[in-house]
């Protein structure tokens, strides 16, 4: 992970930032640009993402018993 502090410097107090470090070699993003899409293409994208995640087919956090 990059510049972890830029979350949790000052952040909330009852967060367990140190699982952040634990997490860093399974963190995977995928980044949908909106620049130059209508609000219809966002939705759709959005949409299908979040298909695929429910499926296991793209990214997302799934955290695990630390």
């Amino acid at each position: 992970l990059h510049m972890t502090h830029v979350i949790s410097d000052a952040g909330w107090e009852p967060m367990r930032w140190e699982r952040l470090q634990a997490l860093s070699t399974d963190w995977q993003m995928h980044t949908i640009d909106t620049t130059d899409m209508s609000r219809r293409d966002v939705g759709d994208a959005a949409l299908d993402w979040c298909q695929r995640a429910l499926t296991g087919d793209a990214p997302a956090l799934r955290v695990a018993n630390i």
